[in-house]
């Protein structure tokens, strides 16, 4: 069974031995956020006949970024070719891939065999919102 407490205290845990994120607590808030949105959406959403969702979870350092690889063996979906949300029209729900978006500079889809979903969210801390803003990749 999945636990996204288990995934958060990894992820934090890990966040920590990084001195970008140990000095900038804030920006390891929002990758926290963004990989627990991810990690929800495929509990969510990939496993809806209410089956155990299994996760993995793989943090390295890239340069300067760090990646987030999530695998999971649920129903495929590219998060990169959903529509951003109508922030005109705000409503109940739909904004998790949008967040994941705007906090995340990469973030990568690809569908391994007839099993395997690979997530990979691509996190490079910045000065400035501005330069990090200029530097996202979520392509369809």
């Amino acid at each position: 069974m999945c636990r996204l407490s288990a995934v958060s205290d990894f992820l934090k845990e890990w966040l920590r031995t990084q001195p970008e994120y140990r000095n900038r607590p804030d920006q390891g808030y929002q990758v926290e956020l963004a990989v627990i949105e991810a990690c929800t959406n495929i509990i969510r959403h990939a496993y809806p006949e209410g089956g155990d969702p299994w996760l993995c979870l793989s943090l390295r350092r890239n340069g300067p970024a760090v990646e987030i690889l999530i695998l999971d063996r649920g129903k495929p979906f590219d998060p990169r070719c959903r529509p951003d949300p109508d922030l005109q029209e705000p409503g109940e729900g739909g904004y998790g891939i949008y967040l994941i978006r705007q906090i995340m500079t990469g973030l990568e889809y690809r569908r391994r065999g007839r099993r395997w979903n690979s997530l990979r969210l691509t996190h490079r801390i910045s000065p400035t919102d501005a330069e990090s803003a200029e530097g996202r990749t979520t392509r369809c």
